[in-house]
């Protein structure tokens, strides 16, 4: 993920920055990275809309706003199988090796 990172943030490529940079550099800009972070522009307009939203709109859940709560997340609905579905996926599952 560090190289789609830093990518963006030289403007280019993930490819391209494969090319024009060696292993030793991007090693380099991992430390480099740890000590002064590469800005991330989501976080910092969420810690501004937080500061911002803070004093004026209250939350339904009653607790404080994050920076994460004007970011753009995709928030995946996870199905819970029952007991019963997951005998019946593993049941189709063995069946059909079975026939093989």
């Amino acid at each position: 993920m560090f190289t789609f990172k830093l990518a963006g943030h030289l403007k280019m490529t993930v490819a391209e920055l494969g090319k024009r940079m060696s292993g030793e550099e991007l090693i380099e800009w991992m430390v480099f990275d740890r000590l002064h972070p590469i800005p991330d522009p989501w976080l910092q307009t969420g810690v501004m809309c937080q500061y911002i939203a803070e004093p004026w709109l209250k939350k339904k859940s009653g607790g404080k706003w994050r920076p994460t709560d004007f970011m753009p997340v995709e928030r995946i609905q996870r199905h819970v199988q029952s007991e019963e579905e997951c005998k019946a996926a593993f049941d189709a599952v063995t069946s059909s090796l079975s026939k093989r």
